[in-house]
């Protein structure tokens, strides 16, 4: 079967799955970081949701088996599409889509910190910020792809050529300083 260069394009963007460790583009929550899954047009953000703080030395004795513990996560894994938040890419890799179900499914234990051992402990501790060693370990189940690294100055000319570009038109492609800007209304 023959296929056009155009729809040869499209399959193979959509046979690819993207994971990328993103933040939050409002400065105001800039520390707060998400996994984001991209296959096509489509995206998938998964994040962390509270219950209720974790008592460090509770989690500590409950994991070594000295007292009374529960396996229950202190959070939740909650899911939203990609485009309900502005965010910004720090680092990502890309394996074969093949790959989604496994990838998912190992989101959705080291985010809750169900690796066994000290993990959920210090799943407990870290806070939003276990989207980062929940990136590393996802890594590492998809065999160490080649890393993507993302910097926000450096993904589109801002002038293009040799015209100078506008000063708003590099503040409005900054997604930081847009949410920021746009964060009222």
């Amino acid at each position: 079967m023959l296929t056009s260069g155009k729809n040869k394009a499209k399959e193979t963007k959509a046979d690819k799955l993207h994971v990328w460790l993103v933040s939050d583009a409002d400065d105001y929550r800039a520390m707060h970081d998400y996994i984001l899954f991209e296959q096509g047009d489509e995206g998938t953000l998964y994040e962390c949701e509270g219950e209720e703080p974790v008592k460090p030395v509770a989690a500590l004795l409950a994991a070594a088996g000295f007292g009374p513990g529960t396996d229950a996560a202190p959070v939740r894994v909650q899911t939203m599409p990609a485009d309900s938040v502005r965010f910004v890419r720090i680092r990502g890799f890309e394996v074969e889509a093949d790959k989604r179900a496994s990838l998912e499914f190992a989101v959705r234990v080291v985010l809750r910190g169900g690796l066994g051992g000290f993990t959920s402990v210090l799943a407990g501790q870290v806070g939003f910020h276990r989207a980062v060693f929940a990136f590393e370990y996802l890594w590492a189940v998809a065999d160490r792809p080649q890393v993507l690294v993302k910097h926000p100055a450096m993904d589109r000319s801002i002038g293009g050529g040799q015209v100078p570009g506008a000063i708003d038109r590099a503040a409005f492609m900054n997604q930081s300083l847009l949410a920021t800007i746009t964060r009222g209304r």
